[in-house]
């Protein structure tokens, strides 16, 4: 992703009021319960996976824990930025992650909790996984009163507008 990108999602985010509360857990084991090994991180692609969550959520904090016969990793944060589709990119993530884990011969088990503030809007969710099925559903959903709630969304619609719109016009044609 290049700068100019990540900036422009930056400030679509911060205009937006975009944030996200995360905590969670996902656990890798072998089958035969014998240790997961540095080696296994390679064949799992654990970088790419790191890489795909902090794309969505730079300031998440992602550890890795090593058990006596599994591997931990922990994601937390709270109010942190967020970029994009927050959902979509981490089910996203998850999935090919999981598709690693299981080629690899390993289990995986998904417990990933959190709240999404956007536009006035909060959505707490929940990721779970069955085998290699990854999957989100959002809990609770509310609306919260949002101050300049229409100018922010109007400068948010602007910043992610597609190239054929020109910034002065909207789709709707009502300025």
């Amino acid at each position: 992703m290049s700068i100019k990108d990540m900036l422009k999602k930056s400030l679509a985010a911060a205009l937006a009021g975009q944030s996200v509360t995360l905590s969670g857990e996902i656990i890798i084991m072998n089958e035969d319960m014998s240790p997961v090994i540095a080696d296994d991180l390679v064949h799992i692609d654990f970088d790419a996976f790191y890489e795909s969550v902090r794309s969505v959520c730079p300031d998440v904090r992602i550890r890795r824990n090593n058990g006596i016969c599994d591997l931990t990793i922990k994601l937390f944060a709270t109010e942190a930025r967020a970029m994009g589709d927050v959902c979509g990119a981490l089910q996203e993530a998850l999935e090919k992650f999981a598709d690693g884990v299981y080629d690899s011969n390993l289990s995986l088990r998904v417990n990933v909790l959190g709240k999404l503030r956007a536009m006035g809007e909060e959505r707490e969710f929940r990721f779970l996984n069955k085998r290699e099925m990854i999957s989100y559903k959002i809990t609770a959903e509310e609306e919260k009163s949002f101050p300049l709630g229409h100018v922010r969304r109007r400068l948010y619609e602007r910043c992610n507008a597609e190239e054929g719109t020109s910034a002065g016009k909207s789709d709707t044609g009502d300025e």
